[in-house]
């Protein structure tokens, strides 16, 4: 598990294990251990996007990359391209910053798969404000 300040990931990571047809014993047994492990972090990592923009600003110069320059979107208008995706695996949902916004929720996550407790959370202070207390 990565926990940086109030948000953790636990990654994934499989490495198949090989047996020695003599003895039937797990091949290289420790090594395939550690790294599992370190796939797991590394996926617990790219959840957090680590890295993402600096691999991207050091790259995206290079016209071989195929990656296009990095354009300023601290000003952008938050339509077309400047629209994050979900970070979910396999899911390339659009990511609706106001619904974001909206639950405190900083992490780019559509609102299939922001998590149950922040909704719970948000759904809290609604009612709590409808019953006059702030």
């Amino acid at each position: 598990m990565l926990k940086i300040v109030d948000t953790s990931y636990e990654g994934m990571g499989f490495v198949d294990f090989e047996r020695d047809p003599a003895t039937k014993r797990i091949k290289y047994f420790p090594e395939r251990c550690k790294a599992a492990a370190s796939l797991a972090f590394v996926d617990a990592c790219d959840k957090f996007e680590m890295g993402w923009i600096d691999l991207e600003r050091k790259w995206s110069s290079n016209p071989g990359t195929g990656v296009p320059a990095r354009k300023d979107i601290s000003g952008g208008s938050g339509t077309g391209e400047n629209r994050r995706k979900c970070i979910f695996p396999g899911c390339g949902n659009h990511v609706d910053e106001g619904l974001l916004k909206l639950y405190g929720w900083k992490n780019a996550q559509c609102e299939e798969h922001i998590p149950d407790h922040v909704k719970r959370k948000y759904l809290k202070s609604l009612e709590g404000k409808e019953n006059g207390q702030s």
